[in-house]
């Protein structure tokens, strides 16, 4: 019988809100194991599918390498990076492998388990949110074992603390790794933990985390045992209790590097993008999915015809590449959107305005690009030419998520409203621009408007980057647009909307903005 994870999925969207970027590359050290990993996929795919993870499938010999590769592109939001060893071995602990996975991981934290362990809870999540709280120590889960077709239900299962480990990516380099001189099965386990211990960082044991190891009967009881069999007892002390922490010459986890498949630059991203865009009305792909862009721009629509192509121009300016999803628009705009920065555009049906399910299919549309950075801009939005120099706001590398600058063109093109609530003098601020970690998804407590466009907040910085807010314009659009907020607010955000009424507030001049001391101002005041 095959086990189901505990929680649901509405259990691991709550789990996102409060772990937004997990910031974890999942190590699967994987000789021989297609059929079990098969298995197990299915059930641990959602877990695997969210903001900041990122799968390293470590394949120590390449017999199963096709497989491997057909299977994971059925799976397109994971980010999965799959390493292959081509020197023929018999098995051998996996160490060496479990090594090329963290060196090649790009996370913060790294989590190291089976390809064939099933999560009978949310094993990620409860590991990393300790650590969050408890930053000098590593977690380990537990697991039991089960065979095939077993029909064992969770109360009779064993649990033991083996299984799963994540810690910090640097704790584990600045230790040597795992500890490569071991051969036989066993011992890997306890010996990186010692070791991490020796060297001050300190284990927490979290029953809660809770894994299940399937196996099959005739084939893995015995090849177990005879595995474990023969170790000379000295041996086994320096595995359990090694005598210092560094393990390892200089060189190490570089017994193999052969890259199939990285998330990063995915080569199989056209095929997967065609399967993914069958749905939808219509769609044009005409940008080159196989290079990489530095910056795409991420935009819906909906009956904006007249003004579509002076809006792309705008974003060309500073874009690389432009991702529209029209949501479909009945004047047009999706047949007369053109422009040579245009890599994809993707009509749907529309179900009502859901600003969120819209933002996070575009950020599934953005996935299947190569790009450092990407950003949401809104087609009444243009960029004030002074202030838009993109590469000078994104050469630090610290920085994640970039917050812009944005007025309300009130009446008269070149003048703001300068009383707009919440706003210095007529100035606010809007993150918008964050950098490329893999698929992500907006997560939000289901409010329909006023929601963080950010799919992650992390390393935020204030740049001088400054737009202009034509959607209220004029007397027109600030009626509908306040109409559209009192049906569409139903969680009562905002108070009330009677600003957007306001014909007559103080006017200010754009011309008279200016970036002083890290924030804009009007120099007249």
């Amino acid at each position: 019988m095959q086990s189901q994870p505990i929680c649901n999925k509405e259990d691991i969207i709550r789990s996102d809100s409060i772990v937004h970027n997990f910031d974890v590359s999942v190590i699967l050290p994987f000789y021989k194991k297609l059929d079990e990993f098969k298995l197990a996929l299915p059930i641990n795919a959602p877990f695997f599918e969210r903001n900041g993870i990122e799968v390293l499938v470590i394949m120590d010999e390449d017999s199963q390498q096709a497989e491997v590769l057909e299977l994971i592109q059925t799976y397109p939001f994971i980010n999965w990076k799959v390493i292959v060893n081509h020197q023929p071995h018999i098995w051998r602990n996996p160490t060496k492998a479990i090594n090329v996975g963290i060196k090649h991981a790009t996370k913060q934290y790294v989590m190291v388990c089976s390809p064939e362990s099933e999560f009978l809870t949310d094993a990620i999540y409860l590991l990393r949110s300790t650590l969050e709280n408890y930053p000098h120590h590593f977690a380990v889960g537990t697991v039991a074992f089960s065979f095939y077709g077993s029909a064992v239900e969770e109360r009779q299962l064993h649990f033991i603390s083996y299984g799963s480990i994540m810690a910090k990516k640097n704790d584990i380099i600045d230790i040597g790794g795992y500890d490569e001189s071991l051969s036989r099965w066993g011992g890997d386990d306890d010996n990186i933990r010692a070791r991490l211990e020796q060297y001050g960082i300190n284990k927490m044991i979290l029953p809660e985390v809770k894994l299940v190891h399937r196996e099959d009967k005739n084939r893995e009881e015995k090849t177990r045992g005879e595995k474990r069999m023969g170790i000379p007892v000295q041996e086994e002390i320096e595995i359990y209790y090694p005598n210092r922490c560094l393990s390892n010459a200089e060189v190490w986890g570089v017994d193999f590097d052969d890259v199939v498949c990285d998330w990063k630059c995915n080569r199989f991203a056209d095929s997967m993008l065609l399967q993914y865009l069958s749905p939808f009305k219509q769609y044009r792909i005409s940008g080159d999915i196989s290079i990489s862009y530095k910056r795409i721009v991420l935009v819906q629509s909906y009956n904006e015809s007249e003004m579509i192509n002076s809006f792309l121009d705008n974003m060309a300016l500073y874009f690389d590449g432009i991702i529209l999803l029209d949501d479909d628009s009945t004047d047009n705009t999706y047949e007369n959107a053109r422009n040579p920065k245009l890599l994809l555009k993707v009509q749907k049906e529309r179900q009502g305005f859901i600003d969120v399910e819209n933002r996070n299919i575009l950020l599934d549309l953005a996935a299947f690009f190569s790009s450092e950075w990407y950003c949401f801009m809104d087609t009444d939005e243009y960029f004030d030419a002074r202030y838009a120099d993109f590469d000078q706001a994104t050469t630090d590398i610290q920085t994640d998520v970039l917050s812009f600058s944005y007025i309300n063109i009130w009446n008269e093109k070149d003048e703001y409203n300068a009383e707009y609530p919440f706003s210095r003098k007529g100035i606010m601020p809007k993150m918008r621009m964050f950098r490329n970690i893999g698929h992500c998804q907006i997560l939000t407590d289901k409010k329909r408007v006023h929601f963080n466009l950010m799919p992650y907040q992390h390393n935020i910085r204030s740049c001088s980057i400054l737009f202009k807010h034509y959607g209220m314009a004029n007397q027109q659009l600030r009626k509908e647009k306040y109409e559209f907020y009192l049906q569409e607010d139903i969680a009562k955000d905002q108070k009330n909307y009677d600003h957007m009424l306001h014909n007559n507030p103080l006017l200010l001049h754009c011309k008279d903005i200016a970036w002083i001391e890290n924030q804009f101002a009007n120099q007249t005041l």
